[in-house]
């Protein structure tokens, strides 16, 4: 059914988007997979991530849970937790059957709905990004949620269930229990910097972390280059206008996004982003082949000093702003 769905769409021109809940293998060819009928609970909601780890590593990357959970009525706090959870899968929605309570993001009223709306907006900033791992699937297999273990495998205390990444550059740690306002997290080897606090923190050991309702833990790794945009909607096309790239420092960094017109035979192109530190200079360079206008490309580094020198920079309270759409910026520090 999936197949012959895939075809008739493709007879007209229209890259298919297809959505199943079961198939046998080979069905990742043809439609996305979404996890059956969960229920509003903890508990389902921490199953979530092994469920989809587990369908990631089996093949099939492009795959999600019903945000707020499709049985029972979901709790504003639970809705809001598995909101930001939802915003790193690959496949989001919100879904719930008949006669159970109403939980799109407004229902409950605020402050839910504010906090609701900056976990949909993080996710449609992080799109140039999860568009990018979607491509890197189709290349070479790679899931877009993945287990440390995958890329930490001799690291035993890397294999949790409570944890993934998103692509390599990012490792979330999402709140999975009631009322929890905290919670312990595993950094693999190498440096990681607070996503939201830019706190640098040493990998190959655990940390307790806060994790406030505003947002779920999220760390990058250092030496990546995250492409973000502007929270736009509707989005039409995989072209981005504008692009920003989230840096974490290290003494190489890189970091690529895919472009595409998100519908028709279009091939793509594949950008980067590339430069290095050495602990008193920053030097960035963009190579652009999307072939589409833009309105700008910049490269974000935040928790800094303020640079002695540079071009192509601008410098506020502890957020650094490098231009790279002409090409290269850099900055340095006596």
């Amino acid at each position: 059914m999936a197949e012959a769905t895939y075809r008739g769409l493709e007879a007209l021109g229209r890259r298919p988007f297809i959505l199943t809940r079961s198939g046998f293998p080979g069905i990742q060819r043809y439609a996305f997979v979404w996890t059956g009928d969960n229920e509003s609970r903890y508990e389902d909601l921490a199953l979530s991530v092994p469920m989809l780890l587990s369908l990631g590593l089996s093949g099939i990357p492009l795959a999600g849970s019903d945000v707020g959970g499709f049985g029972l009525d979901a709790e504003p706090e639970l809705l809001l937790r598995w909101m930001w959870l939802g915003a790193l899968y690959p496949f989001f929605r919100n879904h719930s059957a008949l006669g159970t309570r109403r939980q799109e993001p407004y229902a409950f009223g605020e402050p839910w709905t504010s906090q609701m709306r900056e976990a949909l907006r993080f996710r449609y900033r992080l799109l140039p990004y999860l568009y990018s791992l979607a491509r890197t699937a189709h290349e070479e297999g790679l899931p877009l949620l993945r287990p440390l273990g995958l890329h930490w495998p001799g690291e035993a205390a890397a294999w949790r269930d409570d944890q993934f990444l998103l692509g390599e550059a990012l490792l979330a740690a999402p709140v999975l229990r009631r009322g929890e306002r905290a919670r312990e997290v595993y950094l693999p080897p190498g440096g990681w910097q607070d996503f939201w606090s830019a706190e640098r923190l040493e990998g190959a050991c655990l940390h307790r972390v806060a994790a406030p309702l505003e947002h779920l833990p999220l760390f990058q790794r250092a030496g990546t280059a995250i492409p973000l945009t502007e929270a736009r909607y509707p989005t039409r096309t995989a072209r981005w206008p504008f692009l920003c790239f989230r840096v974490a420092l290290g003494s190489e960094v890189r970091g690529w996004v895919f472009e595409d017109a998100g519908e028709d035979e279009d091939v793509g192109a594949w950008s980067e982003l590339e430069g290095g530190f050495d602990g008193r200079r920053l030097e960035l360079h963009f190579t652009d082949r999307s072939g589409h206008a833009r309105q700008g490309v910049v490269a974000e580094v935040w928790g800094v000093a303020p640079p002695t020198r540079g071009q192509g920079y601008a410098y506020h309270n502890g957020l650094l702003r490098l231009d790279v759409q002409g090409g290269g910026a850099w900055v340095a520090w006596d």
